[in-house]
């Protein structure tokens, strides 16, 4: 009689099976940096980022992603003759990002683009008559932004530049004195990220 062939089991030593796709949801401060129209002098503002990141992984660590966020600033201010042009942007951002790991320290470099579609908001304060209105407000974006740790918890740094596509003067009547709001802008933002998936 002939014996019965022996069999191995391969028993699973985690029953986790692991996402190949890293999703990255953070929160951010930052500083914006803008000449202020034909006052060529610089308009800072403070602001507060919501994103939310995605990115498959397609090379080792590495990969092309998608990225959106929210973001607000503080007012700026542009002086007129007899009072001051105040403003603000609500926007939202959305487009691709290329993902590079650096070394084996947990450093991440994103390379980042987007579309922005953002709310501009303007009042008058200090004139005779004050006026208030919102425009929707296209833009293009691009940026680096770098990560650092391994964990679930990542603080991060973001360097972006930003081109709103469509002018903006601001007038006073019946002075007709005008001002222009700047159409490029410099944004450095510190925050953090909760991580989950492939890392």
């Amino acid at each position: 009689m002939e014996g019965t062939p022996a069999r191995a089991a391969v028993v699973p030593t985690s029953s986790r099976i692991p996402s190949r796709a890293a999703i990255d949801v953070g929160a951010a401060v930052f500083g914006m940096l803008a000449p202020v129209g034909d006052a060529a002098n610089a308009g800072a503002a403070a602001g507060g980022l919501l994103s939310v990141g995605w990115t498959p992984v397609q090379d080792g660590d590495n990969g092309w992603g998608a990225r959106s966020g929210f973001w607000v600033t503080t007012e700026r201010a542009i002086p007129l003759s007899s009072g001051t042009a105040k403003w603000r942007r609500f926007a939202l951002a959305l487009g691709p990002h290329r993902r590079f790991t650096v070394g084996s320290r947990g450093l991440v470099l994103d390379l980042h683009a987007e579309v922005l579609g953002a709310l501009l908001a303007i009042r008058g304060t200090g004139f005779a008559s004050n006026f208030s209105d919102g425009n929707l407000d296209p833009g293009l974006g691009a940026g680096a932004q770098v990560t650092i740790g391994r964990g679930h918890v990542r603080p991060w740094m973001d360097l972006a530049i930003t081109g709103w596509l469509l002018p903006h003067v601001v007038y006073e009547r019946p002075l007709d004195y005008s001002a222009t709001l700047p159409r490029f802008e410099g944004r450095l933002a510190l925050g953090v990220s909760f991580w989950t998936g492939r890392y």
